[in-house]
Formats: structure tokens, sequence, C-alpha cells
């Protein structure tokens, strides 16, 4: 018989649980919830101490009107919300618990409402009229009288107080009692007088309390054997501090088990995976999650392997006893057979009781080296014929066993026998961390709870008649043909999902992986004494410009400047009357004033009556990443694809999020800054994001550019040099773009983010994939043109809810390279120095960029608006670079996708055809539209004196052979070999 003293014994099943605590290890709270929380605290303080007119107003109107005295109970609640926020304990209340404490809330303000009509009926007192026993208008004169005792105790009576301090009478109202609430429910039920009523108050709120005891609020008016109810039980788990705890040093108090409270003390080294903790918190009513419980059955679960186990001497290992007969494989796993159960036993868990004989079972596990019941020897009646060997007549399989003992080491272990068979010979301690079978944690059965009923409802809403595949697997049996038998499910199912397509991947997770500190970027150091200079510099350039503006006699003058670290940009204010023509027609002669050519005039100002003029720094200063990094935004913490560009010129910090956008094109001549803003981008995300959160897929014609990443192991494929290859890599990123809406459309979802939140494990999440050109104008040139744009618009076009990004650079801002579907579909772009102004508008579609100084100076377009902002990129030194790829490269090897690395190329079409013409002259026009790099029909009839139809075939010819692409209304055809592929 166990020994249950120090525990409560509850085998009656009646009861349910009004919270489990829960104690573990949780994640920082939100900024969300933090502030929330702050912001509840200053308020609830404020209004119990009526501190200001706002603390008062609070006060009166939100918890002493409706709730008088028990405003004090909410005071209290809101307290302890605060500080369950703060020291990370949740509260996951059930509606059963919440609608219990509603009410007993509410009887305890009738309650006090209804003895305060009888005190004030005895008392006669001014502030609270009761006139009457009874009367017909009771409850309007309660009314009447409750709220005029109300205001004048509030901020709208005479004795207010100040605005800062309320007067000391107001702190509490003596006629108040339950409040407005309690008021009511005091002078409806008054109508059958106030004696009675205070009756029905008790009544009511006794039934509460056999609701709450016993589950059942008429639970007494029943017969003995229709009791039957879920009482309030309050279950406390909380950890032992004595390492040495044993159960039977647990309290000597002892109940009858009748009580609410139940206190199980846990061991420091028990965590929440056994059956009696899971039995009691499955039906709680409310539970309470503290963050001071430490899990300890991630670690340990399973023994490690003795790296020295083969280098040991084996000769000496006691197997005399061996039965070679005997499976001992399924043997030392094998515990010794249990009674039988008893049939009248009590169907609910004793938890005392259950608990106890788990750590006493433990304890003969630790006395008795074996405990277990011996297996019977095989049946060798099949056997065959044994045969005259060394040992003996013995069979084959005899033998072979026999030969296995004289073995001393094989490639197995010693004597022919497994590594796991010795040890589990020569174990003398067992762990038990070790999670038996039938055995699981309580968040693993909390959520398989929660997900097998929504997959259930989900189940039946979706299909009417679902078999189950056990339910198949019996019905083929019994037809004896699983060809012939045609599954149930699969009438009902209506969704059209490619399923070739939908194969679910996964991928390796370092969970050891360290994020690259910040300290290996360098910190930038302000020199005062430029500042100082810049500021002197900018202060007489505005003078310079408001004189310009008197010659000129132009009524405007400098209002405001913002000094940036490349620019300083002016803020004009015109006055009334003054066109703003008349500012803009003075860019030249402000030049020449300014001694300056790279001035750009904003008119207006977005979201400013103001028109800005923008001049560069005599000494621009650099952006360091850090400074930019450093200052992350908190809302944007999270977010994995968010990079620095770097701070505008009103010293504002420029970010910008990837997934958003969703993708980005960088544009700028050579030593604009181009080359830097990548890297940045991809340092950023570097410093953000693990391996198996983000990857990368790098093409770089080049081979310079980004072959410092090339020991990277975000890296889904080595770095892309070859054209060829880089255009088959983005085909098998469609496909990969396509495998992921097949997996979202047999899940249901919509995006990348719903479907990693329905995953449990870090494997199965879908990585985010960045795809960087670094020149699009090599890759167009190299590759077949035609392909390479037919893939880049069909990835901006639909990758973005398959997390698939997209960033492309290059220095040839032309309309070969940048064409309108390319722009069209990448609204989001980074335009650096140009060259001229028809470079800008290819970029922009507008002018600008060909004013930019360089060195990082760009113009920016924010999403979703039609908008530029000038900013100073971002730097970061190659030294700051090579630092950041050898933490990451130490801290993981490259695991490339095999998908990617399957090098076939794929070569273009026009190769097959270049002889495939028919007309004579066909090879001669061939020549000369690929020399000139212009096919159309009438120019080949002006070169080459033919006549239209012949012009027109030719045309075709070339078309077909993949020398020329289609017409494109009046723009002249593409020509996609160039000069270099056939000479």
């Amino acid at each position: 018989m166990n020994n249950n003293k120090g525990l409560n014994n509850h085998n009656n099943s009646d009861r349910t649980r009004a919270f489990t605590i829960q104690k573990k290890q949780r994640k920082n709270d939100s900024i969300s919830w933090i502030v929330g929380a702050l912001i509840l605290f200053f308020l609830n303080l404020m209004s119990l101490g009526r501190i200001t007119i706002i603390g008062q107003f609070f006060d009166d109107v939100i918890f002493n009107l409706p709730f008088g005295w028990f405003k004090y109970f909410l005071y209290s609640l809101f307290f302890l919300l605060d500080f369950s926020i703060y020291f990370g304990i949740k509260f996951k209340p059930k509606k059963r618990f919440i609608a219990m404490v509603f009410l007993t809330w509410i009887c305890l303000c009738w309650i006090i409402s209804a003895i305060l009509f009888i005190v004030a009926y005895h008392v006669k007192t001014q502030d609270f009229i009761v006139k009457d026993i009874w009367s017909s208008s009771i409850l309007k004169d309660s009314l009447n009288s409750y709220l005029t005792n109300w205001k004048s105790n509030s901020i709208w009576g005479e004795n207010s107080g100040t605005v800062w301090i309320a007067d000391p009478s107001t702190y509490f109202t003596t006629w108040s009692g339950g409040g407005l609430i309690g008021t009511i429910l005091a002078g409806i039920f008054a109508y059958t007088s106030i004696y009675v009523g205070l009756i029905f108050a008790i009544l009511f709120f006794a039934l509460d309390m056999i609701w709450i005891f016993t589950g059942d609020p008429f639970f007494f008016l029943k017969p003995k054997h229709k009791r039957k109810g879920k009482r309030l039980r309050i279950l406390s788990l909380k950890n032992s501090q004595d390492i040495n705890y044993h159960m039977k040093e647990a309290p000597k108090r002892e109940r009858n088990g009748r009580g609410i409270l139940n206190i199980l003390n846990i061991q420091n080294d028990e965590t929440f995976d056994e059956r009696i903790i899971l039995s009691s918190s499955k039906e709680s009513d409310i539970t309470i999650e503290l963050p001071s419980f430490t899990r300890n059955y991630e670690n340990n679960i399973y023994e490690e392997v003795n790296t020295d186990f083969y280098n040991d001497d084996f000769s000496n290992v006691n197997l005399e006893n061996y039965n070679s007969n005997q499976n001992y494989k399924e043997e030392y796993a094998r515990p010794a057979p249990t009674p039988p159960p008893n049939p009248n036993r009590i169907v609910d868990y004793n938890l005392d009781q259950k608990i106890q004989e788990a750590r006493l079972q433990a304890e003969n596990l630790v006395r008795k080296e074996h405990n277990y019941m011996p297996r019977r020897d095989k049946d060798y009646s099949y056997d065959s014929l044994p045969y005259d060997t060394k040992y003996g007549q013995v069979s084959t399989e005899q033998a072979r066993e026999e030969l296995a003992k004289e073995t001393n080491i094989t490639p197995f272990g010693a004597n022919g026998k497994t590594l796991e068979l010795v040890q589990s010979r020569n174990k003398k301690e067992i762990k038990f961390e070790e999670v038996k079978s039938g055995q699981i944690t309580l968040d693993h059965f909390i959520s398989e709870t929660k997900k097998e009923k929504a997959e259930e409802k989900k189940m039946i809403e979706d299909y009417g008649d679902y078999t189950s595949p056990m339910q198949e697997n019996v019905s083929r049996n019994i037809l004896h043909s699983s060809a012939s038998y045609q599954s149930a499910n699969k009438v009902n199912q209506t969704m059209e999902v490619n399923k070739n397509k939908a194969v679910e991947k996964e991928q390796f997770v370092n969970h050891s992986y360290q994020l690259p500190p910040i300290d290996i970027l360098k910190v930038h150091v302000v020199n005062l004494k430029d500042q100082e200079a810049i500021t002197n510099s900018a202060k007489e350039k505005a003078e310079s410009i408001n004189e310009t503006f008197k010659q000129f006699g132009v009524k405007a003058s400098v209002k405001n400047m913002s000094i940036g670290p490349s620019v300083v940009k002016f803020e004009v204010q015109p006055e009334p009357g003054t066109k703003v023509n008349s500012i803009t027609s003075l860019e030249n002669d402000l030049k020449l004033a300014l001694a300056s050519q790279n001035v750009r005039i904003e008119a207006p100002i977005q979201g400013k009556a103001a028109v800005g003029i923008e001049i560069p720094n005599d000494k621009p200063e650099a952006v360091p990443m850090r400074g930019v990094i450093e200052n992350t935004p908190i809302v944007k913490m999270g977010n994995k694809l968010l990079f620095a560009i770097g701070k505008t010129v009103t010293g504002e910090l420029l970010f910008g999020e990837l997934d958003k956008m969703p993708h980005l094109l960088v544009a700028g001549s050579t030593g604009s800054g181009k080359s830097v803003m990548i890297n940045g981008i991809i340092s950023s995300i570097l410093m953000r994001a693990k391996p198996h959160e983000v990857k990368f897929l790098m093409i770089d014609p080049k081979k310079v550019e980004l072959s410092v990443y090339s020991s990277i192991p975000h890296l889904l494929a080595p770095v892309i040099s070859d054209m060829n290859i880089a255009n088959n890599a983005l085909k098998k990123v469609i496909n990969e773009m396509e495998r992921r809406y097949a997996l979202f459309t047999t899940y249901g979802l919509k995006n990348i983010a719903g479907f990693n939140a329905k995953q449990k494990s870090d494997s199965t999440k879908l990585p985010y994939y960045v795809i960087i050109i670094d020149e699009l104008a090599d890759l167009m040139m190299t590759s077949n043109k035609k392909d390479v744009e037919d893939s880049i618009m069909r990835l901006t076009q639909l990758s973005r809810a398959a997390g698939i990004h997209l960033i492309v650079a290059t220095q040839r801002p032309s309309t070969d390279v940048i064409t309108g579907v390319i722009k069209s579909n990448i609204p989001v772009r980074l335009a650096f120095s140009v060259a001229s102004s028809i470079d800008s508008r290819t970029i922009l579609d507008s002018n600008g960029a060909e004013k930019l100084i360089g060195k990082g100076d760009l113009l920016y377009t924010i999403p979703g608006s039609t908008s530029l902002v000038r900013a100073q990129g971002a730097y970061i030194s190659d030294d700051e670079i090579e630092k950041l790829v050898k933490h990451c490269s130490s801290q993981q090897q490259q695991i490339f996708d095999s998908e990617f690395l399957k090098t076939e190329v794929e070569e273009p079409s026009y190769t097959v055809n270049l002889g495939a013409g028919q007309d004579a002259m066909f090879d001669e026009i061939k020549d000369y539209v690929i020399r000139t790099q212009k096919a159309s029909t009438s120019l080949i009839q002006r070169k080459f004196n033919i006549g239209y139809n012949r012009a027109a075939r030719i045309i075709d010819e070339l078309e077909e052979s993949g020398i020329i692409g289609p017409q494109n209304g009046s723009k002249p055809r593409d020509v996609y070999i160039q000069n270099e592929d056939v000479y």
C-alpha cells in the first residue's frame, strides 16, 4: 500500500481544475504587450490616486460609477495583469471560470447595495434616501439618490479639488456600495420590499457558491444518485527547492480530499512529461504559465555514445550465461507483467497517488538491476537437420551463434553483439530523463489536442463521407485485393492540385548558429570641427540664395535648412502671389551664385508648402553601416529581410523591407555606389537571418563583385558567373515557386508567412529566397534575352507570396536592358548618379538622378508612392565584409540545394537554325541584321533593293530561326544574336 502522507487524495470525479500553473521558459513578451501594460499601469495608478483631472475622470466614470466599493477589486485585477505581463506570466482562462468570477462579482455588488438600502432606511440620511420599506417608485428614487451622491463626490461636485490633486473627501464614497450595478439590482428586487430583496441577493449568491463548489447550482435539490457535476478546483504545481526532497518527506498535513486547493510539489529534476501532470491540467479552467520553470526533458533524452567504446578491450566480457536463442534486443526493454486492473476502480486519476507510484517505481528500478521476465526459447522444431561439427551435432544456425561467441571483436561490437546489448548488460543506472513509450510533454499534448480538433472540424466540413485509413486497410484485407478496392475518400476530393509539385522538403537547421555580433562593424566617430564647418557653409549658401532672389525680384526667402551627410536642403517659402515657376526658372542663376553644377530644385516639397533647393556639401560625410543598423526601429526588429539604405537629407535613417517591396532595381553608373549598396543589402540580411531562414542565389557576371560571399552557408548554389547556367537557375527558381504555390493550395493558405506559421518544426518551414543579379546588362547580352526577360517577368509577377524576391542591378540603364516589362513589375528602385536625364527617366520615370553627386548619393522611390527620397547610402568596408563572411562561414558548413547543383545548360535555339534560310539572300541579310542590330521590312527593302513580299518573307524566316524577335507594335524588332556570338 502506497504512502500518501502529505498529499491530498482526490478520488471523486465531481471536480474540474480552476487553473494549472506551468513553470517554463518563455520568450520575451512583444513590445506591444509591454507598452500596453505600461500604459495600463500608469492609468491605473493615476485613477487609484485620483492624480490630475484625467485620473479623477477615470476613477469617477469608469470605476466608481458602475462598481462602487468594488472598484478596488478591479484596480487589484489590473495591477495583477500588469505584473503578470512584466514577469512573463500567461493566463489562459476558460469561459466557465470567467463566468464564475463575473457572477460572483455581480452577486457581491447586489448584496452590498441591498444592505445599504436597509441601513439608509433606518439611519434616515440625506446622502442616500430610502423612505419606505416598499414603494412603487423605489427604483427611480434609489437611482436618483445614488447618482446625486455620486455627482457630489466626483469632479463635477463642489469639493472636487484642483486639476492636479483631488479633494480627500472624494477618495472613498460611503454610500456608493455596490455601484450602479448593485443599485439597479437591489432597486428591482426592492419592489418585493428591501428585506425580501436582500434575501433574494443572498439566495442567488448561495446558488453561485454551490455551482462553484459542486458544479451544479441545484446540486442539493436533486436525489443523491443524480448529483453529478464538475466542481471548481485550484491545482498548484510548483518546484521543490530541496534537491533531496522525497515523496514521503512531504508536509504531513492531510485532508479528506474534498478541498478545492490541491498542492503538488514537483522536484527540480522533474518535468511535465508524466501522465499524472497531463491528466491534472487537461481540463483546467485557467492555465497560468510562469517563466521560472526550466524544461529538462529536451536535454539528455538519449544517452550519448561513448566514443572510446571501440578502443576498449572486451575480451573479458562475461557472456557465460548468454543464451544464443534468446532475443536480448527486445528483452532488455521489456518490463515485468503488471497485474490485471481492478474492474471496480475509479475512472478519474488520483493525482497524489499516481505521482507517488511513479516515484516508488523509479526507486525499485534503481535498487534492482534486473527486473525483467525472460522470453521463452525459440522453437527449433522446424530447423534444419543437425550436422556433425566441432560443437557437436547442432544445426547450422546454432553453429553460427557459437562461432559468433568466439569472435572477440567484430564490426558490430564485442563478441558479435551490438553496442546497445553490451551497454544494456553493463548499465548500472537508469536515467529518468528518458521519455518512455506512451508519455508526451504537456505542451505537446495541448498543441496536439488543439491541432486534432481543428483538423477533425475541417475534415468534417470538407469531407462528408470520410473513411479513415484504418477502415480502408480493413476493407482491403477483407477484399484481398488492393487493386480492385476504390478508396471512398477520393470521391469527395474536389480540389485540383498538381501533386507532383506539392512536395514537402526538409532542410537542415543549425540551432547552435549564432548571428554575427554588431561589434564586427566599425564604430563611427563624429568630427565636430567638420560639422561646424558644414553648418557655417550652409548659412553662407542660404544668404546667397536670398540675395539671388532679391536681385531678380522674386519674393521668397529661405526659412529652414536641413544638413544631411552629403547634401544641404534649403526650404524656400514664397510670399503670397509668387509663382513657383519664378523660383524654378532661376536654377542656372543659383548654380552661378553658389558655384555648383549639382543644384536640384524640388517644387514643391512633398507635404509642405515650400520649394526645396538641394546643394552638395563641401565635405561629404560617409554614413557607416553600424550607425544605421544599431538604430533599427523596434517594430521592425523581427523582419528578416530588413536592410539598411542610409540617411536622408533631413537626417532620418532609411530602411527597406524586401518582403514588402517585393523586388528592387538598383541602377547607376560606374563608381556611383551601386556595388556598395548591394553589399550593404547582403550584409544587413546576414546580420539578421540564419541560413535556414534566408537563402541567396547570386549571379555575378563580373566574377569579382559577389565572389567574397562564396563561402557563406546561406547560398543555394555557388556564385554563378556563367550566364547560360544563370538562365537555367532562374527557371529552377520558377519551379521552386510553383512547388510552393502547390503546397499553399494543398494547405489552403495564401502566402509563405501563413505556411510557416502552421509548421511546428523549423526544418519544414520555407526559407525566403533572395535572387541577386549584379549586372543585368551582361545577362541580357550573353544569354537568350527573351528567355531571361520572361523568367524575370514571371518571378516578379508571382513570387511575392512564395517568399522569393529579386534584386536586379545594372550600370547600363538603357531601354534594351531595363525593358518596359521589367520596369512595370519592379516598382521600387534605387537610382545612383547617371550620365544623362534619359537614363534617369529610364530608371525613375523622372529626372533628377543625373544631378546626383555620386559616392553613395541616391534617389529612392518609396513603395506605394511616386515621390522620391534623396539619401546617402550606408557604407560598409571590405574589411567589415570579410569579418562578417568569416563569422558566418565558421558557424556552419555550406549545404547547397541539389536542384541548383545540376549544371545542364540550355543552348540557344538559334544555333540549330543559323543557316536554315530558303531565300538566296538569307545569309547576306542575316549577317547585315546581326552586324547592325536592326531588322525591319522597309530597311531590308531599301538596303537590298528587293520587293515588299520578298523582304517580309525573309523577316519571317529570321524570326523562325530565332535570330530576331516578334513584331512589337511600332517598336523595332529585337535582335537576339550579338556580334560576338557569331564571329
